[in-house]
């Protein structure tokens, strides 16, 4: 957190970072807060796949550190992200069901990825149409994304139903988790972050580059 000389304080952010604990993902704890503070990172969105424990348990492990907890939830027809959570939602409900969890918190919803239909976990096209009216927030970058056409098209649905853009990492490897930035004005809950939201500057913005994705996929296979 910085004092601007003439301003609030700022948050720098990096959203959409998956655990160990994610089945996919490969940052523990201890290299998570490492990360964070090597490249000036105060606030960290952790969105493991179904489940807000580690979340909950990296913010009482790291206070120093704002953690926002959400969880990037399997609906029957594609992923949904929850953000200021402080209960696990069951994965398998429907895309209707799995949003009315999530206000049922107070939590803010977050599309992920929602163009990218080269990811069998992304919604599907019917109920992104159904859905989509219903969000908070739409990721019109993903680090992980193959092709930037997808980004486009998620920025363009983002700015047809003027909702929030964010950028995220999509982080599985420590070495993700400061390729995309952003800072803004600095919120303490689902409410003040939407007022907050309008201040949002992107600060890095870095795809995992082609050559990165096979050098971690080689390090599973061969460790």
């Amino acid at each position: 957190v910085h004092l601007t000389p003439a301003g609030p304080i700022m948050r720098t952010c990096g959203f959409h970072i998956h655990t160990i604990y994610s089945d996919d993902g490969h940052i523990s704890l201890d290299e998570l807060a490492r990360r964070a503070a090597g490249a000036g990172i105060d606030t960290l969105f952790l969105t493991d796949h179904n489940s807000i424990d580690v979340a909950l348990r990296f913010r009482e492990r790291f206070p120093t550190l704002r953690t926002v907890v959400g969880a990037e939830i399997m609906s029957s027809a594609g992923e949904i992200m929850g953000l200021f959570l402080e209960r696990n939602i069951p994965a398998g409900m429907s895309p209707e069901h799995t949003i009315q969890a999530i206000r049922a918190q107070n939590g803010l919803v977050c599309l992920p990825h929602p163009c990218d239909r080269q990811r069998p976990s992304t919604l599907t096209a019917a109920a992104l149409q159904a859905i989509a009216p219903h969000s908070d927030l739409i990721e019109v970058f993903n680090g992980r994304t193959w092709h930037r056409e997808a980004d486009a098209d998620a920025g363009k649905l983002c700015a047809d139903l003027r909702r929030i853009p964010i950028h995220g990492s999509d982080a599985h490897n420590p070495d993700e988790v400061a390729r995309t930035l952003f800072t803004m004005d600095d919120f303490e809950d689902a409410a003040s972050f939407m007022q907050a939201a309008a201040s949002i500057k992107i600060v890095r913005r870095r795809p995992t580059s082609v050559p990165l994705r096979l050098r971690h996929r080689l390090r599973r296979v061969w460790g």
